[in-house]
């Protein structure tokens, strides 16, 4: 039989295995010790930072200003009376336009439409001598009335006499228009 050999100068090295309890134990007690090192050292960081807070609530507010447009001291629907009419006639009627319970300006438009009855001579006018003839459904009227003031739209009226018969409505019959006024804010 042949003997073994062995190597000269090698050393045998044993290895003896830990028990695999042991070990996990080890580990384990490790990972409790870190962990309760990083809570302490939170718990004392947190404890030693300090500062200042406030908290602050306000209220931000305005007032609406006051908005107020009348014809003929109405806000909404007004009337006028022309009285008898009759070749020969003639006058005037007056819109009072009112911003003066306003905190704004106001732009009015005045818009004539809806004739009903009207007869053929009975002519309006913008202008007290009669040359601006107001042409019911086509002329407006402007007017800019400044915050707390008041303005008028005069609307004058003739039915001359002539020498020849009214190709209009019979008599006693009513005659109208309707006059819009439109009031807008004044852009500021």
């Amino acid at each position: 039989m042949e003997k073994s050999k062995k190597k000269v100068g090698a050393k045998k090295t044993t290895r003896v295995a830990e028990p695999v309890a042991k070990k996990n134990n080890k580990q384990l007690k490790a990972t409790i010790m870190g962990i309760a090192m990083i809570v302490a050292a939170l718990g004392l960081g947190v404890g030693t930072y300090a500062y200042y807070q406030s908290t602050i609530t306000g209220t931000i507010s305005g007032s609406i200003t006051a908005w107020s447009f009348l014809v003929n001291e109405k806000a909404t629907d007004f009337t006028a009376n022309l009285g008898d009419l009759k070749p020969g006639v003639s006058g005037q009627i007056t819109l009072n336009l009112s911003a003066e319970d306003s905190g704004l300006g106001v732009n009015a438009v005045v818009s004539f439409s809806g004739k009903t009855n009207w007869p053929a001579n009975l002519k309006l006018y913008s202008d007290a001598g009669k040359t601006s003839e107001i042409v019911i459904g086509t002329t407006t009227i402007s007017r800019t009335i400044a915050a707390g003031s008041a303005d008028t739209v005069v609307i004058y009226y003739d039915w001359p006499l002539g020498t020849t018969a009214e190709t209009g409505p019979t008599a006693n019959q009513n005659a109208s228009f309707v006059v819009t006024v439109v009031g807008t804010q004044v852009q500021q």
